[in-house]
């Protein structure tokens, strides 16, 4: 809270704070998820690159020490107001995706796009994707839909038998060494 506070100038509450992997395809269109934090604040939700040292972002004094000159690099910011809808991810529940709002490079109208999130730790997309939608409006009719999603588990369940995901983080195809290419 500290460290957004003071980069906005104004004062913020962390209302939810997760490590994740992030995708979105205007960044990472070839490209595997990138390890980040997600922070939802009560001003903007916020991808932020780790500080060095946070192991946990639920007891971040644990691990890093605030310091007047230490900053944080937020990756993107966007404000609620632009927010479409939150997707729940399929066969677990640890990723979401949320569509925002972008304007067209032509000027005329608006696209949808989306932030994929995988959570580093299971059922942790739950309270972001309950606190997304309670913040996205002030009464119901003004808040975004939830939704879940269908198509991606269509998709699953026709190539793999979903029990056998129990995490979509497990899933990512990641390096593991230079020398094998796995």
């Amino acid at each position: 809270e500290l460290l957004l506070s003071e980069h906005s100038q104004r004062a913020e509450r962390i209302l939810q704070l997760a490590v994740i992997h992030w995708w979105t395809p205007t960044s990472h269109l070839d490209t595997t998820p990138v390890r980040q934090i997600v922070a939802v604040s009560n001003y903007a939700f916020y991808i932020v690159d780790k500080p060095d040292g946070l192991r946990d972002p639920s007891t971040p004094e644990v691990e890093y020490h605030h310091q007047k000159s230490g900053r944080i690099r937020i990756v993107q910011k966007k404000r609620y107001k632009n927010m479409t809808r939150v997707v729940k991810g399929f066969p677990s529940h640890d990723w979401l995706a949320v569509g925002w709002k972008e304007p067209r490079s032509s000027g005329d109208g608006f696209d949808e796009l989306f932030d994929v999130i995988i959570c580093d730790k299971l059922l942790a997309a739950a309270p972001i994707i309950q606190c997304l939608h309670a913040i996205s409006g002030r009464v119901d009719e003004e808040r975004v839909d939830v939704l879940k999603d269908s198509v991606m588990k269509e998709c699953v369940a026709t190539i793999v038998d979903p029990k056998l995901i129990e995490a979509a983080s497990i899933a990512l195809r990641q390096v593991v060494s230079q020398s094998d290419g796995n």
